[in-house]
Parts: structure tokens; sequence; C-alpha cells
């Protein structure tokens, strides 16, 4: 009727469309129900917000169509979570190595590190092409976060992670490759600490009890999983 709604649980309204009256064309309108709690929408967008290698302009894009998503706007903070100093390419970077992988294909990379610069009377990190062997074809593995960050797990002479927000440029190379048959990118990263490439070595280290915290963060992707290669055994 105009001026109100009647919502019908979809079971039930399926059987009206059975009546003889009925006609195919009939307009249906649909009522969704949110998939995603308050908490679990608060977390998604704090991620985007105090992820520092995005630019404000990316992380207010993500955030409106998440406003969009949900039922309820997105009350935002005054402030931002973490200073930017974003890199404009990312995501176009981002786009040329998903497509690398999946055809397996080379990829040459320009990667770069961040040095100081005064700008505007403050000093800020600023990305610019590496001093020593910036230049470097890859051949792309896979991409995964680990420590906070998004790294291209890749080979070049060996194995080698590079750190996706410090690449500056990235093009797809016509030479083709072949992964080899045993590579596990998850198990390359869980014997990897902080994504450091290098020969497999058993360390004990003996500690007090009241590090399980630092460890279980550094250690192991979530304390109730078990660790493949990186192995913590209390005592």
């Amino acid at each position: 009727k105009p001026g109100k709604v009647k919502f019908i649980p979809y079971d039930k309204y399926e059987d009206t469309l059975l009546e003889p009256d009925r006609r195919n064309n009939t307009p249906r309108r649909y009522y969704l129900s949110n998939v995603l709690t308050d908490g679990e929408w608060r977390i998604f967008s704090d991620l985007i917000q105090v992820y520092p290698f995005i630019t404000d302009t990316q992380a207010g894009k993500f955030l409106s169509v998440l406003n969009r998503l949900r039922p309820r706007p997105i009350q935002l903070p005054p402030s931002r979570y973490a200073y930017r100093h974003g890199n404009q390419k990312l995501f176009h970077v981002i786009g040329v190595l998903d497509r690398a992988i999946r055809t397996k294909r080379k990829v040459a990379v320009s990667y770069g590190e961040y040095r100081p610069k005064q700008t505007e009377g403050r000093w800020t990190p600023v990305l610019f092409p590496r001093a020593a062997n910036s230049q470097l074809e890859v051949e792309p593995y896979a991409l995964m976060w680990s420590n906070g960050n998004y790294y291209l797990v890749a080979k070049h002479r060996g194995m080698m992670n590079l750190r996706v927000d410090r690449i500056l440029e990235a093009t797809r190379l016509k030479e083709h490759f072949s992964p080899p048959s045993d590579s596990d990118p998850i198990a390359y990263r869980d014997s990897s600490p902080v994504m450091y490439p290098g020969e497999r070595s058993f360390v004990r280290m003996k500690c007090s009890t009241s590090l399980v915290n630092t460890l279980v963060v550094s250690l192991a992707p979530c304390p109730s999983t078990p660790l493949p290669a990186r192995t913590v055994r209390w005592r």
C-alpha cells in the first residue's frame, strides 16, 4: 500500500508466486540482511585506514564502497589512524603482478627504497629507485601478506621477497616460466621469519613464559592452529 512496507520471509513470498493471478513479470523486491556484524564492519574499515602505503584518496574510495554496502554508514573518527606515504601506482602494480602470476609470465620490476626528503619544512619518507639492483627481472610466484606488509614472492637468482609498496614499476614480459612442482608459497612464508629468505635451520630458544604473547604474535599465524615449519614447544 502507498506509504507502507510489509516484509515477508522469502520462503512465504515464493508461495505467493504460485497463485494463479500472479504473473511471471510481477515486480519482486528483496530485503537482504547484513551478513557482517557491527564488529566485523568496524575492523574492516579500520584495516583500510591503518595501512600506511595507500593514499588518503584510495582509502576514501574503499570506505565509500563500504558505506554503500553497509546498512548504516560507518562513523569515521576525525583524524586518520596512520601517517600515509602511499605509492600512487600501487594498485596498477598489483594488477600487473596478479596477471603475470596467473599467466606464468616473467616481470620486470623497478624496486625502490624510502629515503627522507624535506617537504614543506618537514622530513618525510619518499620512495626512490634503489641505489643498487633496482632493475630486476623475476619469476613471480605469489602475492601474500606477512608481518603487516604485502609481498611479492619471486625468484631472481634465488628466492626473494619484494615489498609491493616499494615496487615503482612492473611490466609483464613475453617470457614464460614454470614454477617448481613442489612450490608452496604458504609453506615458504611460514618458514621465512620476517620474510627474509635463506637456508632453513633449526633454532631452539629458551625464554621466560612471560614472553608467550610476543612469541605467538612473532612466530605463529594463529595460536589455535598447528605450526608447519616454525614450531614452538612450550616447557
